[in-house]
């Protein structure tokens, strides 16, 4: 038999763990028997699989086979306790020298086993339940990275802790236990992500905890707290005006018992899958009240909640033109009442009549574009009873639309990435696509990986008026896509544009509506090292907003009055 010799510890003489005598009363090291040695109490770690974490950990053990332990183990003492107890983390160490241990007795590697079983530790006096725990988060964090859920129980447990502590508190804000969590040493908290923590604690926890311990992250946890904050809106909204016997907590109740069917530790949740199954199964619960709230139909107002906020009120079309008229940016132009009916006179292209020219007032060179941004009125036409043909309408348009992305180019390319992503044609009418006859006059393309990471790039390294623009020809080109756009007919190079369009969209909506509120509402002029190019920008993209609504309604009017 090997004569293990005992432990060194301080007022020890049991030789296995224990502190019958008493405790050291200050840091002191000793050399303790890891057969006796018990794992932290406090441990946050609930979550010990996945690839990335075996992989850490595959890696650790080799370290430690070959070089044994690089740092201390820190061991304590809780108050009443007869054993040492880990104190700030290396529950997973501890782990990796029990197998090794068990690996050379098996082999017969006698003195392998003796080195690995007794190992110098460091003792830390026993303070209290939150600092052991925020030190085993910290040592945690530092080695193998924590998943998202653990350090939401942590966050909680914490929280908890500190209300134990202080009884005469009956709660604490998000911002003043982050604040404390600090204070402890525990850094890599913030408020943004407290949000996620919560709903993941409160909320997931029990509903997907497989998919949550194999490393779920807070983009997922993020997009489900949306959609959920999307629905209670809508629901609110519903009860409030129609006085539906329903409550938001049955729609949140259906919401996790569809995503708990999803729940899987070996392939991650697919959202988009989960989401339309769960839209169907809503509408399938309300269309008892009302057989109009299908689900094209709900997808359609939650869309409405995300981009503005709330569920827009029906307003009449005369009303809502009024209300464009006083609020646009732009002025509204109108076109030459056409004259009724059609007779066999001349077109008004061989007649010396004025166009929508004027709605830039120039189309030599894109300096005049750019100071002169905002679209106005056409100037009367020589002769009263002519209007501009559709083909003069739009060709005015495109003209008008290209110099502005000219501009565009020219200005706001971060690294010339943007001109790599889009097309469109030029001056000369030499076009390398038929498609830019047409509105929106432009395409992107997003069909590879390497164009969907520059647009990513764009938006999230750019200086803002460069991110705006990138977002205001997402924007645009979302819009077509769903709405103008055949899916039945694109092809792989289209659907794969369209996909990496929609995700990049979810992803970044809100910066774009933010840069537009900010422009909107002048809040921008409280940022004086934005305010300029923030604003050119934004007067830039209503000009050309304003070429493809002119476009729109000239279509639109040729097809009423008879057109092909």
């Amino acid at each position: 038999m090997i004569n293990f010799r005992k432990n060194s510890a301080p007022d020890d003489n049991s030789g296995n763990g224990k502190n019958d005598g008493g405790t050291p009363p200050t840091r002191t090291f000793f050399t303790i028997d890891i057969l006796e040695l018990k794992t932290s109490r406090m441990d946050p770690r609930k979550s010990r699989s996945g690839r990335d974490y075996q992989k850490r950990y595959e890696s650790l053990k080799a370290s430690i086979r070959n070089a044994g332990l690089r740092s201390t183990l820190t061991v304590t003492k809780y108050p009443d306790s007869s054993y040492y107890e880990l104190f700030n983390g290396g529950n997973t160490r501890l782990k990796i020298l029990l197998e090794l241990y068990d690996e050379y007795l098996s082999d017969g590697k006698e003195n392998q086993a003796k080195t690995i079983r007794f190992q110098e530790v460091l003792y830390q006096p026993y303070t209290d339940d939150i600092d052991v725990l925020v030190k085993n988060m910290a040592d945690n964090e530092e080695r193998i990275n924590m998943t998202f859920i653990d350090k939401a129980r942590a966050v909680f447990q914490i929280k908890t802790l500190y209300l134990h502590q202080h009884e005469e508190v009956k709660d604490i804000s998000n911002n003043k236990l982050v604040g404390h969590i600090h204070k402890l040493g525990w850094t890599s908290i913030y408020q943004p992500t407290m949000n996620e923590l919560t709903f993941a604690f409160e909320k997931l926890d029990q509903a997907i905890p497989l998919a949550l311990n194999s490393g779920m992250g807070r983009p997922k946890i993020q997009q489900l707290r949306l959609w959920l904050s999307y629905v209670e809106k809508y629901i609110t909204w519903l009860v409030e005006t129609y006085q539906y016997d329903y409550r938001f907590e049955t729609a949140e109740q259906l919401y996790l018992t569809t995503l708990a069917e999803y729940d899987d530790d070996i392939d991650p949740i697919d959202l988009d899958e989960f989401w339309n199954d769960y839209l169907f199964r809503l509408s399938t619960q309300l269309m008892q009240f009302d057989k109009s709230l299908k689900i094209e139909h709900i997808e359609f107002e939650l869309k409405n909640i995300k981009e503005v906020g709330k569920v827009l009120d029906n307003v009449p079309e005369e009303e809502l033109s009024r209300q464009l008229k006083e609020t646009a940016t732009v002025p509204h132009f109108t076109f030459p009442e056409p004259r009724k009916p059609r007779t066999t006179k001349p077109k008004a292209s061989e007649t010396d009549s004025g166009s929508i020219a004027g709605a830039s007032g120039n189309t030599d060179g894109q300096s005049e574009i750019e100071e002169q941004t905002v679209v106005g009125p056409a100037p009367a036409n020589k002769s009263p009873t002519s209007a501009p043909t559709l083909e003069e309408t739009i060709a005015n348009c495109r003209t008008q639309s290209i110099e502005v992305l000219d501009v565009f180019m020219q200005k706001y390319d971060f690294k010339q990435k943007l001109k790599h992503l889009i097309s469109y044609g030029d001056l000369d009418g030499d076009l390398d696509n038929e498609f830019h006859d047409f509105v929106p006059y432009f395409t992107l393309d997003l069909s590879t990986d390497k164009h969907r990471q520059d647009m990513i790039e764009i938006i999230l390294s750019a200086e803002w008026p460069d991110q705006y623009v990138a977002l205001h020809l997402l924007h645009i080109s979302v819009l077509y896509y769903q709405h103008d756009f055949s899916q039945d007919s694109f092809d792989d190079k289209e659907m794969s544009t369209y996909k990496n369009l929609m995700g990049i969209w979810e992803e970044f909506a809100t910066k774009y509506t933010n840069y537009l509120g900010l422009c909107q509402t002048e809040l921008v002029s409280h940022m004086p090292s934005q305010k300029e190019g923030l604003l050119k920008a934004h007067q830039l993209m209503q000009t050309h907003i304003e070429m493809i609504r002119l476009s729109n309604v000239a279509y639109a009017e040729d097809k009423e009055q008879g057109g092909e």
